[in-house]
């Protein structure tokens, strides 16, 4: 399989009928330019990643670099990431979350759109293996505050000191921005406990995020 996904559906052995093989399975979710995940998936090609992107237009663009940099193990999918995790994802089946900066829509019409809600936090701990991790970065000191209590208080994982592999050494563009005007970052992970429970909010059997036509959100999210 290859191209931007617009449309995904669940399917036995999933993950090893998207990649065409077995291995960890990492998922970043809004990547932007794709700074990171280009750089992580040519430094472990043994991975498979996988990219979720609201914007057509940047999905399609880091869908050409995937390309043109022959990463056969990075998967592109052009969604909303909520539905995608809720809907898609297999229970216990994701080694590691990357989500760096996040828009935090800070208008109040827009606050449904932001990523972190309990029920967010809920399905990514669903889909995580035991000792599963959440690498999470962002400027913006509630989102750092609701990272914490929808990750830790919702969703039952703990919250770890930054370590390798993923002390990024890539910065995103949105990153660069706040560090020149003297943001504070804050930066972590967040660990599933291997004594870990599923959780009771399993997702549909089957079911579809986006279709063909779909073009990404009506006010685009910002930069990242």
């Amino acid at each position: 399989m290859a191209g931007v996904y617009s449309q995904v559906t669940t399917g036995t052995e999933f993950w090893s009928n998207v990649f065409g093989r077995s291995g960890p399975v990492e998922i970043e979710i809004g990547p932007g330019t794709g700074a990171f995940l280009l750089q992580e998936a040519a430094r472990r090609p043994q991975v498979n990643f996988v990219a979720i992107e609201s914007s057509r237009s940047r999905a399609e663009n880091l869908e050409a670099l995937v390309r043109s940099r022959g990463l056969t193990h990075v998967r592109v999918v052009h969604a909303p990431a909520q539905c995608v995790v809720h809907h898609i994802v297999p229970t216990r089946s994701v080694a590691a979350y990357h989500i760096y900066f996040p828009d935090p829509w800070w208008k109040r019409r827009h606050h449904r759109r932001r990523l972190l809600t309990p029920a967010f936090a809920r399905d990514v701990a669903r889909t995580l293996v035991p000792g599963g991790l959440v690498a999470f970065a962002t400027d913006v000191d509630f989102l750092w505050t609701m990272a914490i209590q929808c990750f830790v208080g919702s969703a039952g994982l703990t919250l770890r000191e930054l370590a390798p592999p993923f002390r990024r050494s890539t910065r995103t563009r949105f990153e660069e921005k706040g560090l020149r005007r003297g943001a504070t970052i804050y930066e972590g992970w967040f660990e599933l406990p291997a004594e870990a429970k599923v959780a009771a909010n399993a997702p549909a059997s089957t079911s579809t995020c986006g279709n063909s036509s779909n073009v990404g959100p009506t006010e685009p999210a910002q930069e990242r």
